[in-house]
């Protein structure tokens, strides 16, 4: 468990469980390969892709922003 707190109040401000070091593992495994994949992905799917992120954070920029 990772307990973040306000260092002026010494107030707990949140609680966040920790991963096992199997999903750990998993997760680091599961990045290898998207990225193995991501670079060989030509630039014109890249910038589809890019632009496709782009139009979901503006279309909802308000909720990203908080």
């Amino acid at each position: 468990m990772i307990r973040t707190i306000n260092p002026f109040l010494q107030a707990e401000i949140a609680r966040y469980e920790t991963d096992s070091d199997a999903e750990i593992a998993d997760r680091i495994a599961r990045s290898v390969r998207a990225f193995e994949t991501h670079r060989r992905t030509g630039f014109s799917e890249r910038r589809q892709a890019m632009h496709r992120v782009a139009d979901l954070l503006e279309t909802d920029a308000a909720r990203w922003g908080r």
